[in-house]
């Protein structure tokens, strides 16, 4: 985590509202992306963003001890975002079904797969979509948050409302689903799946 974003998240909790644009203007990607996985409206996504930091500028004076503001502000995005998805739950732009674990987090698969031969792409390619069909959200989200975001399990841990160690076994468990999905590749071969096709969806980031 950039040491600057601690800089200015420490200068916003003393009032600077320059420092709280800054912080904005900091997180706004990372944290509009993520809320895509949950919702299909954009403008839904920038109304809980929003709604985030408003929230966020009314505490303020007792965040002080927050130690990774992206992920402190991705954790409310998320409670923020998943009450929303509760209140409509019969909207078609929501889940249908909500509970604290489940909810409609969204985890696409690239069209093509150059990272293995082209001979195997679209068996490796079948066999990755049915695989992710079969992943809790929880699971997909922990692989968007360790693939994607590449953030360390105690990040993820925070941001998921879950301990450290229930993070490395969700992580653990998703691999293990994959792999017998996959054929019990090899476990560098799956790492190498996951962190290619993460990178070519999300090549924005």
């Amino acid at each position: 985590m950039s040491d600057d974003l601690i800089f200015i998240w420490g200068n916003f909790v003393r009032g600077n509202s320059i420092a709280f644009k800054q912080v904005y203007d900091n997180c706004f990607e990372s944290i509009y992306l993520y809320g895509q996985q949950f919702s299909k409206d954009p403008q839904t996504i920038k109304d809980v963003i929003q709604n985030t930091f408003i929230k966020v500028w009314e505490k303020k004076e007792s965040l002080a001890e927050v130690r990774n503001p992206k992920a402190y502000l991705m954790q409310m995005f998320r409670n923020q975002m998943l009450n929303l998805i509760r209140f409509n739950k019969n909207n078609p732009l929501y889940s249908t079904e909500i509970d604290a674990d489940n909810y409609d987090f969204k985890l696409a698969v690239p069209v093509e797969l150059d990272i293995i031969e082209k001979e195997r792409t679209d068996e490796i390619q079948k066999k990755l979509k049915d695989a992710f069909k079969t992943l809790t959200a929880k699971q997909k989200e922990i692989i968007y948050l360790k693939y994607v975001k590449g953030l360390e399990f105690k990040e993820i841990s925070d941001i998921m409302e879950i301990n450290t160690r229930s993070a490395y076994k969700l992580h653990h468990r998703t691999l293990l689903n994959l792999k017998s999905q996959l054929g019990n590749i090899d476990n560098m071969l799956l790492l190498a799946y996951l962190t290619w096709y993460t990178k070519e969806i999300y090549s924005i980031f």
